[in-house]
């Protein structure tokens, strides 16, 4: 790995990377008052310049690259190639009132997250701003879009919710896409899983100027979908490839050229911000032992992905996890 032989850990507190020194600032800690370690500090910075620097685009020999300064807002463009249907949806009940206002409701299994404005009690009307209790039945706004969910993202939600259960078992699918392949990805992706009612979540950049990602459009399913998925994927991989660039984000499991898969860590972190995490953590252990060949730090960064119960020859997969993903693209 290139980016290896451009890493130094000058001490604790800096590293250099691309020829650039870095000191490590403090962190707070959840703890009142106190800061995280000078070991957690590091290793949060290595695994930030890892991430931004070598997991989701090539490495050109210099530290993380800094986004433009204009920016052209697509978001409206992606709206409207959005096929998906809003609607009021009856008979959700709440489990859990919390105090700002937002409400934990189940449906047939189903269980979501619904903000003031998104809810309205039995019998009330649209705009009204009736409290509830734990027990309540509501009406709920199912959207077909949320646009300030993620920083830099359009994140499209699908018609059918995707189930509780199933956030734990998450798998990616990456898509590397030109600017340009956004609107049709979500016009093309949308109508195929919404019409065969399958559950899903998909995100893609905002904004043209910043698709020098590999993991410019993601689509999360559940792991229970993947059959139905697999065969949606090989008919919209077809229909897309000229709007895909080739290469894919590092540790993904790449399906064809610009499209990838992993499975998602199911703890709210992200596949590329865990594996990069490990990758930081063996660099730290060849610092601590005082070896900085890069053979040894290959070597420790693979016994962090053994410890961690990942099988390095496989990273795309969580611990105990069988991999039966692949795709048929021509």
């Amino acid at each position: 790995m290139a980016a290896l032989r451009e890493l130094t850990i000058l001490s604790p507190y800096e590293y250099s990377f691309a020829g650039q020194s870095i000191r490590v600032a403090e962190q707070p800690s959840l703890a009142a008052g106190g800061t995280v370690s000078p070991q957690e500090a590091m290793l949060g910075a290595l695994q930030a310049q890892f991430y931004g620097s070598v997991y989701n685009r090539t490495f050109a020999g210099r530290t993380i690259p800094q986004a433009p300064s204009r920016l052209t807002n697509m978001t409206n463009e992606l709206s409207r190639a959005n096929p998906g249907r809003e609607r009021w949806d009856h008979g959700w009940q709440v489990y859990q009132v919390m105090p700002n206002g937002v409400v934990q409701a189940h449906k047939h299994g189903n269980a979501q997250m619904f903000y003031p404005g998104q809810y309205i009690p039995l019998g009330g009307t649209t705009g009204s701003q009736v409290s509830v209790q734990n027990g309540a039945i509501v009406s709920a706004y199912l959207a077909k879009e949320l646009r300030n969910f993620q920083d830099g993202f359009y994140v499209v939600l699908s018609e059918n919710v995707q189930p509780f259960y199933e956030q734990t078992t998450l798998v990616r699918i990456y898509w590397h896409l030109r600017p340009e392949g956004a609107v049709p990805m979500v016009r093309e992706l949308i109508s195929r899983f919404n019409r065969f009612q399958v559950p899903f979540r998909f995100k893609c950049l905002a904004y043209p100027e910043l698709y020098d990602r590999f993991d410019a459009g993601v689509l999360f399913v559940g792991r229970r979908q993947w059959d139905i998925t697999a065969l949606l994927v090989e008919e919209l991989y077809t229909k897309l490839v000229d709007y895909l660039k080739p290469e894919v984000p590092l540790f993904s499991k790449r399906l064809a050229p610009g499209l990838a898969f992993a499975e998602d860590p199911g703890n709210g972190e992200s596949f590329g911000t865990s594996r990069c995490r490990l990758i930081a953590e063996g660099v730290w252990t060849s610092y601590q032992r005082g070896v900085h060949t890069e053979s040894a730090r290959l070597e420790h960064i693979v016994d962090a992905f053994v410890r961690a119960g990942i099988p390095p020859e496989r990273p795309w997969l969580n611990p105990g996890s069988v991999d039966i993903y692949d795709v048929r693209v021509t």
